[in-house]
């Protein structure tokens, strides 16, 4: 996603691009000190509930992240597998700190087996990317 980003003239800044853990506050302090443009976060969840839970959430925290929050949202449902959970307020250190839109993509659940099959797929990381694009290309239109 960020190669495709950077082919269509944006700055893009990866708070990390190994397996090498990053604070939740460092990763905000990144975003707030290079004056980012947009923030997101790409993750999986789990619950301790069990593996009844499935499907993508887009969690929010500033209200002025609504309209952001709703056009990725929409667009990753027009192409994703799983079930779309809607966008969503989260209060998340990574969105909260932020001086800029944030957004928090849970993109399947761990602890569902049907999910981590279709989300360890090249297909699905490159349906997420695409789709990511898409929304991003029509807001900053």
């Amino acid at each position: 996603m960020a190669e495709k980003l950077r082919s269509a003239g944006a700055n893009v800044i990866l708070t990390r691009t190994s397996d090498v853990y990053v604070t939740l506050e460092d990763r905000a302090e990144m975003s707030n000190v290079n004056n980012a443009d947009l923030f997101i976060s790409l993750h999986y969840d789990s619950t301790a509930s069990g593996t009844s839970a499935t499907g993508f959430t887009t969690y929010y925290y500033a209200d002025a992240d609504i309209p952001l929050a709703n056009l990725v949202d929409d667009h990753l449902a027009d192409t994703l597998p799983l079930q779309d959970n809607g966008s969503k307020f989260g209060d998340f250190l990574v969105t909260r700190e932020n001086d800029q839109p944030a957004l928090l993509l849970e993109l399947g659940y761990m602890n569902n087996d049907s999910d981590v099959k279709t989300f360890n797929s090249d297909y699905y990381r490159s349906l997420v990317a695409e789709s990511i694009y898409e929304a991003l290309t029509e807001y900053f239109q």
